[in-house]
């Protein structure tokens, strides 16, 4: 019973560590790249998804219960795995460091665009710091009581129901849109944030059925996807869709309550935690590729290093386009560490196997 509770933790933990601000403009996204009923696409693009997972899966089922990481360690030269490392240290710093600005510049936008954006992004790391802070096992709880928090905006779709046009549809599949490989990867980058995940792997027993849960959690998020996008072509028309920067947000606008003016205000905070969780994961990712690196630091001083690296990469970025951009082009970086970092083991077994016993 207890291996399922945590199974359910790590459903939960995949599900926000890929969700986040994206999926406010995740359907005009689909609407630029894929064009009409581009919400389809979510379910392709999930099923790659599951194969990089199985990969990872089928690789770890190789290394047993060592780490990707400490097999890269001890099959490479010293300086050959500091310079890999101190890559997806940067790589990872900078994806978090770029999400919590991009919400941040969200907040400021629409709540106080007269109020400097360095006070909310020095708000949001010191959370992040407090979080890191907890132990992996806490942290991973405390996900799983945010995901209450959020999980219950899925709810506001509904009343959209009535609104929900299949005309907007249209029959035609994939027009209109710019099928190139690099923005179809800029999609795809969406569900990123599996791959910190298995870095889990010493921390959980095998009665968790690690893959299991994030396969789970995968479809949880494609769920989310799927369903926020369907509303969001049938209650928009496409020429609408692709025009709105933010249609997911936009669309709670027209939510009317007595209570509140505007139930859009209630959203975004409730999505600050979301955002937090994937900045967190992906620092405490970055954390422990540094400990491989350094293993005589304390983890309250790599924490601090961490955070305090990430926090300065937000000051290179100023504007919210400059920004977006730059996110993309890293994001798209990640697919390969996603699908490489499994390979890139694969082929150092054999090696690793002649200096230790795997």
């Amino acid at each position: 019973m207890e291996g399922r509770r945590y199974q359910f933790h790590l459903i939960v933990l995949t599900y926000m560590i890929q969700s986040g601000v994206v999926i406010f403009a995740l359907p005009r996204i689909l609407g630029e790249v894929f064009g009409t009923n581009g919400w389809i696409a979510i379910f392709p693009l999930s099923a790659i998804v599951i194969l990089n997972i199985w990969f990872f899966s089928f690789v770890y089922k190789k290394i047993g219960e060592r780490s990707l990481f400490e097999v890269i360690s001890i099959a490479l030269p010293k300086w050959i795995y500091y310079l890999l490392f101190i890559i997806i240290i940067v790589l990872w710093c900078a994806i978090a460091a770029l999400v919590l600005k991009q919400f941040a510049i969200i907040i400021q936008i629409i709540f106080f665009p007269t109020t400097h954006v360095f006070w909310f992004i020095t708000s949001m790391f010191i959370i992040v710091f407090v979080y890191l802070n907890l132990g992996i096992t806490n942290m991973v709880k405390a996900t799983t009581i945010f995901f209450y928090f959020s999980i219950w905006t899925l709810l506001l779709g509904l009343i959209f129901l009535g609104e929900f046009d299949f005309v907007r549809l249209t029959s035609f599949l994939f027009k209109d849109g710019d099928l190139s490989l690099f923005q179809i990867a800029s999609v795809y980058t969406s569900f990123l944030g599996f791959e910190i995940m298995f870095l889990l792997t010493p921390y959980v027993k095998k009665s968790t059925k690690l893959v299991r849960s994030m396969i789970l959690g995968n479809l949880l998020t494609t769920f989310v996807y799927g369903y926020t996008s369907l509303i969001c072509f049938g209650f928009y028309s496409f020429q609408q869709l692709v025009n709105i920067q933010f249609p997911t947000l936009e669309l709670f606008a027209y939510i009317e309550a007595p209570f509140l003016e505007r139930v859009d205000n209630l959203i975004v905070p409730v999505f600050i935690i979301k955002i937090i969780v994937t900045g967190v994961f992906f620092l405490w990712g970055a954390k422990e590729a540094f400990g491989y690196m350094v293993m005589n630091v304390e983890e309250k001083k790599s924490i601090i290093m961490i955070v305090a690296f990430a926090y300065v990469i937000t000051y290179v970025f100023t504007t919210y386009t400059e920004l977006e951009t730059w996110l993309t082009y890293i994001a798209v970086i990640e697919i390969g560490v996603a699908f490489g970092l499994p390979l890139l083991v694969l082929l150092l077994i054999p090696i690793a196997r002649r200096k230790v016993q795997l």
